[in-house]
């Protein structure tokens, strides 16, 4: 589990487009589960 955050955390620093992709899929689930 480590191990994977870890590589997808160095590619994140090379692809800043996927950070704020995933950042904004964190805000919709949790909008999700707010709703209900």
């Amino acid at each position: 589990m480590h191990a994977d955050r870890n590589t997808q955390q160095d590619q994140t620093e090379d692809d800043p487009m996927k950070e704020t992709r995933h950042l904004e899929s964190e805000a919709q689930a949790i909008r999700h589960s707010s709703l209900r």
